[in-house]
Parts: structure tokens; C-alpha cells; sequence
């Protein structure tokens, strides 16, 4: 019994990793897309395939694991310095691990490497904005807006960091008024 278990179990891994890359990665896809990370990188780590790669980078990033994420972005880059993709991947998966210096340098490298201002311009002002350098923030959304005046995302990003520059005004007329007062 155990036999027949066992080969049951080879025989659905060779059909399964035998598959051409393009049905292995949109089945993987799917997977992640239904929210089963775990099966997806499984399928995933078996290709060396680029899309498969670039798919399982995405894949550890939305679990969570950043620092798989990166690591294979890393890789992906070494060995194809100049598909843009990994680098909006890497600078993403860097923003929501909170990894603000080095979103700020696939920004730059992405960018050098000819990718979209918009893109990479929006993720680098939200790593900004998470690393609370609200008048960074506030310069990179001028430029940004300069080239893309009427982008909706970007005019709500700007009211927020405009919101908390207030906010930092506010409290520190507040504590200079105090102070003031006690003298």
C-alpha cells in the first residue's frame, strides 16, 4: 500500500512539475490568486523560469515573507540587470516590509533602468510618507505633479502629506505657546 501511495504521489509530481512553463506559472497564479500562497511558491520554486521567478517573488512578497521576496528579487536581478519589472517588485515588496532605504534605491535603480516616473515615482513618495519625511514627501509630490497634474492617486497622496505637515505646524506652535507662557 504504501508503494502504490508513494508512486501515486511521483507520478503527480512529475505531471505537475513536467507542465510547460506557461501553464505551471498560470496555475500558480491562480493559486495565488485564491489566496493559496503555499501551493503557488511550490509550484513556483521549482522553474527557472523569469516569469515564474518574477510570479514567486510577488507571491512571497503578498505572504508577507519580504525577505524571500528580496532575496529572489536580488537574484532576478544579478542575473537580468535590466528587466525593469524586478525592480518595481523589489521596490514594492521593500514598501510593505517597511524597508524605506531600500525602496528608495530600487526606485532609483528602476528608474535609471528606464522605467515608468509615475510608477516608481508614487512608490518611493509612499515610502517617504511611511518613513514620516513628510517634506521630502512634500517636494517629490510637487515634481511628481509638475509632469502628472491631474493623477487622482497622487493629488489624494499630496492632501495627506499637506494634512500632516499641518498637523506638525499645529503642534509645534502649540508647544512653542506653551513654553512661551511658562517663561
Amino acid at each position: 500500500m504504501k508503494c502504490f501511495v508513494l508512486t501515486i504521489c511521483t507520478i503527480c509530481t512529475v505531471v505537475i512539475y513536467a507542465q510547460p512553463a506557461d501553464t505551471l506559472v498560470h496555475r500558480a497564479k491562480e493559486l495565488a490568486y485564491e489566496g493559496d500562497y503555499e501551493k503557488s511558491i511550490q509550484l513556483l520554486k521549482h522553474s527557472d523560469k523569469l516569469e515564474a521567478q518574477l510570479l514567486l517573488s510577488r507571491v512571497y512578497a503578498w505572504s508577507h515573507r519580504y525577505d524571500q521576496s528580496l532575496a529572489l528579487s536580488n537574484q532576478m536581478i544579478k542575473n537580468f540587470p535590466e528587466v525593469v519589472s524586478i525592480y518595481r517588485i523589489a521596490a514594492t515588496t521593500a514598501l510593505w516590509g517597511g524597508k524605506w532605504l531600500a525602496c528608495y534605491q530600487y526606485c532609483t535603480l528602476g528608474l535609471k533602468k528606464g522605467g515608468d516616473d509615475l510608477v516608481f515615482g508614487l512608490i518611493k513618495l509612499k515610502a517617504l510618507m511611511g518613513h514620516k519625511k513628510w517634506e521630502e514627501a512634500k517636494k517629490w509630490s510637487e515634481a511628481l505633479l509638475i509632469k502628472h497634474p491631474d493623477h487622482q492617486e497622487l493629488l489624494t497622496l499630496q492632501k495627506q502629506i499637506q494634512k500632516k505637515l499641518f498637523q506638525k505646524e499645529l503642534i509645534v506652535r502649540h508647544a512653542r505657546d506653551y513654553f512661551t507662557l511658562d517663561s
